[in-house]
């Protein structure tokens, strides 16, 4: 009698153990998908979409600065004044700070809504490919924590300034002159 209640047991156990499994597998797809409202940045900006699409895909969205140019995840993109397709001065701890906004070998970046400027890509230094907008390289900046946010615009360093940009691929160019503490920290020249 003791042997069949414990098996009773060991079946209702393991039948909330799968259940409770299943819930989670469901949750945790359900965070993974597209969010369509966007969320609230740290800019107070709830028209910042926080996925919009996959790797490689460059939508605009309305931040303090105005329309820029966006990431998959919402996050503003930059780019680097002295950074041309031709010669990528943002290598090694420069992209640490700044990282690219990356492709997979021969993938071709997805236009998201609002984008006017012409898209692209440019192999880097050490054989990936990055995303460009009117051929210049593409980049988030590590101090932006959320979508929406713009703490690169204007940013100076020794090899040049960075600037997010608008949906027609021009510098905002709203920050500018303003001291970069990767300058501070030593990192000017890439």
């Amino acid at each position: 009698m003791q042997a069949s209640a414990r098996r009773r047991r060991q079946v209702g156990t393991a039948a909330l153990v799968t259940s409770v499994t299943i819930a989670l597998v469901t949750l945790l797809a359900a965070c993974g998908t597209t969010s369509s409202g966007g969320s609230t940045g740290a800019a107070g900006n709830s028209n910042v979409n926080t996925s919009l699409g996959p790797m490689g895909t460059v939508g605009a969205a309305h931040t303090a600065l105005g329309t820029v140019l966006v990431d998959s995840h919402g996050r503003t993109l930059y780019e680097l004044s002295v950074d041309k397709a031709g010669h990528i001065v943002c290598v090694a701890v420069c992209a640490s700070l700044w990282p690219p906004d990356m492709l997979p070998a021969g993938g071709k970046p997805a236009v998201g809504g609002g984008v006017e400027a012409t898209l692209g890509t440019v192999q880097r230094p050490d054989g990936t490919w990055q995303v460009t907008a009117d051929g210049h390289p593409l980049y988030t900046y590590s101090q932006d924590s959320a979508a929406g946010q713009t703490k690169g615009e204007g940013v100076m360093d020794t090899g040049g300034t960075w600037y997010a940009l608008s949906a027609s691929g021009s510098p905002v160019m709203a920050g500018a002159g303003t001291s970069s503490s990767s300058s501070a920290k030593g990192y000017g020249h890439y």
